[in-house]
């Protein structure tokens, strides 16, 4: 499911896949209500949601299995990353276009097992990347086409 019109209504066909390991809704019509239906993918390994509208990642909480996530150019907000951390198996996290600044930066820190983050387009300080320090399976990071402002 790719650049299509898929949404809720569709999207609630999924259900009976339950061994579902990908998913990719990029550019879809999906809300969160359909994300609800996602949520329910237990089996999802890798989920593709950028560019979509969706803002609330809380439905994606029971998603244990699930390791790449994108959600990058989405409606999704650093203020809304807290369940990213409820993800234990989360290694391959796109929030690229997202503005994200030193604030979201911290919330990610809590993500422990991320391998590879892209943020580009991210607005950060002088410190504001400290926080991944703490990832220690960190292995690429992506910071295309951001802004660094040093504080003097």
């Amino acid at each position: 499911m790719n650049k299509s019109e898929i949404g809720d209504a569709e999207l609630g066909k999924v259900t009976d896949l339950p061994d579902l390991r990908f998913l990719d809704l990029q550019t879809s019509r999906i809300t969160g209500e359909g994300l609800k239906t996602v949520g329910k993918l237990t089996s999802l390994e890798s989920l593709d949601l950028t560019a979509t509208e969706i803002t609330d990642l809380t439905p994606l909480e029971p998603l244990t299995e699930l390791r790449n996530l994108g959600i990058a150019y989405s409606g999704v907000r650093e203020a809304n990353f807290e369940p990213l951390a409820k993800l234990p198996n989360l290694r391959r996290l796109g929030v690229s276009g997202l503005g994200v600044t030193g604030q979201g930066i911290i919330k990610l820190a809590n993500c422990k097992q991320l391998e590879h983050l892209a943020i580009n387009g991210a607005q950060l300080g002088e410190n504001a990347l400290v926080p991944l320090q703490s990832l220690e399976n960190l292995k690429t990071l992506s910071l295309r086409d951001g802004t660094y402002d040093r504080d003097d």
